[in-house]
């Protein structure tokens, strides 16, 4: 008998948790990871996870896209978006041979002591792989580059805060798709397209490229027209 209870009692409980589950998110998983593959076209999600914070019930989701892990929070009751981070892959870097992030960021400290780091990311300039650092120290920002293989440093500038002459969305225009096209196929003659894609956020189209076997993994600032990375896709 008093297994019989305990059976019933493990079931309730079972049914319990089920609606509890259920009523703590109005959108479903699947509808959480359209809406996260929305935000970042042609990701791929690795993980997503029911979590609350301050009060607040959220999908927590990850999704990586070419050298990059986003991680993204979303309201469970509306969908909406709540926050969104961007690192760099600890296993891209590794396969490709440069030095990991964490080195990348003290080196840069080193160079601008006191300084908080605002951004970095991986980049290709003159065929080397680099490094760009966005530091915030007081009213200045500095803008570093650093070897990516080596951690050498390569050039440093210091400015106002705000007073970046970078185009954006309110000030330039938007190149052609077209025009990425040539941009990419210049630096890889004979090359064919394969995919291009505009990511709004960074400011840039991504390319993908096929040359024989080969295939190469090409970003082109939006407003520029100037490859900014150019990669072999091992």
């Amino acid at each position: 008998m008093k297994k019989q209870f305990l059976s019933i009692g493990i079931m309730l409980a079972a049914l319990n948790m089920g609606t509890l589950f259920a009523t703590a998110s109005n959108i479903s998983v699947e509808q959480a990871k359209t809406i996260a593959l929305k935000k970042i076209p042609g990701g791929k999600i690795i993980s997503i996870e029911l979590d609350t914070e301050r009060n607040r019930t959220i999908y927590d989701i990850d999704v990586v896209l070419n050298h990059y892990e986003y991680d993204l929070k979303l309201d469970a009751k509306t969908g909406s978006g709540i926050s969104a981070t961007k690192e760099l892959r600890d296993d891209y870097i590794q396969a490709s041979g440069f030095i990991p992030v964490m080195k990348a960021k003290a080196i840069a400290l080193k160079k601008v002591p006191g300084a908080s780091i605002h951004s970095i990311e991986l980049d290709s300039e003159a065929g080397r792989d680099i490094y760009e650092v966005e530091l915030y120290l007081n009213k200045y920002e500095y803008d570093l580059k650093l070897d990516a293989r080596t951690g050498s440093g390569i050039s440093v500038t210091k400015k106002l805060k705000g007073s970046s002459t970078q185009p954006n969305a309110q000030t330039s225009k938007l190149i052609s798709k077209e025009a990425a096209k040539t941009a990419a196929l210049n630096k890889v003659p004979g090359a064919t397209v394969t995919k291009i894609e505009l990511d709004r956020e960074d400011g840039v189209y991504e390319l993908e490229l096929r040359k024989g076997n080969v295939e190469y993994e090409v970003e082109v600032n939006a407003y520029t027209g100037k490859v900014v990375y150019c990669k072999i896709d091992s």
